[in-house]
């Protein structure tokens, strides 16, 4: 078991693309992590699915957790407002029914969708004293109460990881349980977490833990490498 030291963990907000040039090492590591994990999962689906970076690249927002310079998890998030576009028409709801859309959106219409939680293989429980996992899914509640506009978290758990068990323990709400997801491979519950409901960690240790990296988070800006269209020429003659 790995001897942790919890005081030499790290968290590292950026841009799914174009991170400032300060954060290019952070941001290549996280990519790196994530890659690794969901590289060789989609390649062991009973159907293996090919390997698409831009299901990182295209985020509103990844997050790498860091231990001293090593990245030890990743996970994505992007924002959606309902009120703009029908999410039945989003691929990530396409287990979604009408019903549990409808009660995702019950107290808003801004929807977080955290994905592709990850973490680097030599740190999971059975090999690390600390759980990564579990910091990662209390950062992402920690992450939507620091973003007043964001009503509401939209998961679907891998059960088999016991994601939806910490999620309950934080606060989320089941819509519907025990769903064979679209790789047909394990069981997930539809999940959401509204911020009126959130319960953050009451253990001191690990709040403690919790409190002191979110408090010292880095985040980066991104770096536009592209230019808007200037004004003057979209104009009709």
């Amino acid at each position: 078991m790995l001897k942790f030291e919890t005081t030499a963990l790290r968290v590292v907000y950026m841009p799914g693309q174009h991170p400032e040039a300060r954060f290019q090492s952070e941001y290549q590591q996280t990519f790196e992590v994530w890659k690794d994990v969901w590289k060789k999962y989609f390649e062991t689906l009973p159907e293996p699915k090919p390997f698409s970076s831009d299901s990182f690249t295209r985020q509103d927002e990844v997050v790498g957790i860091f231990y001293k310079d090593k990245c030890v998890g990743a996970a994505c998030a992007r924002w959606f407002d309902a009120n703009l576009i029908d999410c039945g028409h989003d691929s990530y709801f396409r287990i979604w029914g009408p019903q549990e859309l409808k009660q995702l959106k019950a107290h808003g219409s801004m929807i977080c969708i955290p994905s592709s939680l990850t973490v680097h293989r030599d740190f999971r429980r059975d090999k690390c004293e600390f759980d990564i996992g579990r910091l990662i899914m209390s950062l992402t509640c920690k992450r939507m109460l620091a973003s007043p506009h964001t009503d509401v978290l939209a998961l679907t758990t891998r059960n088999a990881k016991g994601v939806n068990d910490v999620f309950y323990s934080l606060g989320g709400i089941p819509l519907r349980t025990e769903i064979v997801n679209f790789h047909a491979q394990d069981l997930v519950d539809l999940v959401a977490v509204y911020r009126k409901n959130v319960r953050l960690p009451e253990d001191v240790s690990f709040r403690s833990v919790l409190e002191r990296v979110w408090e010292a988070r880095s985040v980066a800006a991104q770096d536009r490498v592209y230019k808007t269209l200037d004004s003057t020429h979209s104009r009709a003659a």
